[in-house]
């Protein structure tokens, strides 16, 4: 008998598959840790790219619908329904994406789900041509319009409107505008096609020039000037009381032209020829109408304080008012028409401001009337303030 136990116990017949089959059990949970981990990734990866989509397909829509937008897109996800963080401003998105997915060999040692997350930041980049017309108006409809036949080019900048307003920017008749892009904060209204197709839902163009100094307007230097239409005179910079009107042969010597309390008038009869002149304009009755059936060359200084700048409103003086700018082939503008709380009304015949290299229109409200051309052109200007750069498109940056 003890013979039989001392030969059990020295046997060890299948003592390695005993061991192998120990060994086998954390190899297992290795394999199927491996196997939910690739899942996860997996699922990790697809999440990441849905909420990378998302990202970017709400910050080019409206504001007020990104969150919806974000959910639609990342609704399609399968097994996974992640709970979000989105945060940003009108230029930015963050999204932060949680979720979970279900184990399945981990499932055995109570190891249900592995948690995921994806984060994503969209901005949106201006590297863009400067604005040839910008509206400031935040609210209003029609604060850029093109009507009746009005043949407006502009091919190396764009046209923007700060409206929210559905009907923000507007083109009426056989108005078909050219320019290298047409955006709009709120709605554009037309039955025409344009190219390329306006753009809805823009963001807000800041303003280049609000914070520009305003020019010494004190004691008046001259009072109710007006040049008849047989009279030749030159006229220097300094405070015009009671306004300017110009009718006959007037040169303007360089320097800024303070118009207080009068309207800034040159009519159809008159030759003007105005070299590195600004004009500012303010007090009541704050404006200007240029009616050039004559000749007209006015050109912004090119460099200085006011470099860039040929006509700039006092924002307090006389809000709403509405500027006319009426040429023809023979005028010549060139330099930054800036209003911001006033309107322009630009018209004129066929050919109007071809030779105006540079002639941004920057006011409350634009309407363009009649047959004109400007671009965008910067060479030989150097601005007080560069002008913003319009949207590019979207980015991401995280």
């Amino acid at each position: 008998m003890f013979t039989n136990l001392r030969k059990f116990g020295r046997d060890q017949k299948g003592t390695l598959a005993s061991v192998f089959a120990l060994a086998t059990i954390p190899l297992l949970f290795a394999s199927g840790a491996a196997v939910d981990y690739s899942r996860a990734t997996q699922s990790r990866t697809q999440l990441q790219s849905s909420v990378d989509n998302a990202a970017i397909k709400a910050l080019l829509g409206p504001q007020n619908l990104r969150n919806a937008t974000i959910s639609a897109i990342l609704a399609k996800q399968d097994e996974i329904s992640p709970m979000l963080d989105v945060t940003g401003d009108e230029n930015e998105v963050v999204i932060v994406a949680r979720g979970s997915v279900k184990t399945s060999i981990l499932n055995a040692v109570r190891i249900e789900t592995m948690g995921i997350r994806a984060r994503a930041r969209a901005v949106k980049v201006f590297e863009g041509l400067p604005p040839c017309i910008l509206a400031l108006n935040r609210t209003a409809s029609g604060t850029i319009t093109f009507a009746g036949t009005s043949d407006f080019q502009a091919k190396d900048c764009v046209v923007h409107s700060n409206s929210a307003h559905g009907s923000g920017m507007t083109m009426e008749g056989g108005a078909v505008p050219v320019a290298a892009g047409f955006c709009s904060v709120g709605g554009v209204n037309t039955s025409r096609t344009i190219t390329p197709t306006p753009r809805e839902y823009c963001e807000q163009m800041k303003d280049p020039f609000a914070e520009l100094a305003k020019p010494f307007s004190g004691a008046c230097d001259y009072n109710n000037v007006s040049v008849d239409p047989k009279q030749n005179r030159v006229l220097k910079p300094g405070i015009y009381c009671g306004g300017l009107e110009l009718k006959g042969t007037v040169k303007l010597e360089p320097g800024t032209y303070v118009i207080k309390n009068g309207r800034l008038t040159i009519t159809s009869q008159s030759n003007v020829t105005a070299l590195g002149v600004t004009f500012f304009l303010t007090g009541s009755n704050a404006g200007f109408s240029f009616d050039a059936g004559g000749t007209l060359d006015l050109r912004a200084p090119k460099s200085g304080t006011y470099g860039g700048i040929l006509v700039y409103q006092d924002p307090n003086s006389n809000p709403g008012y509405d500027n006319k700018l009426v040429g023809s082939s023979d005028s010549v503008v060139i330099g930054g028409i800036y209003t911001p709380t006033q309107k322009v009304t630009l018209q004129g015949g066929s050919g109007f401001g071809q030779t105006s290299s540079f002639m941004p229109v920057i006011a409350d409200q634009v309407r363009v009337a009649g047959s004109t051309t400007t671009t965008s052109n910067l060479d030989g200007m150097d601005l007080t303030e560069p002008l913003p750069k319009s949207f590019s498109g979207v980015r991401l940056a995280e």
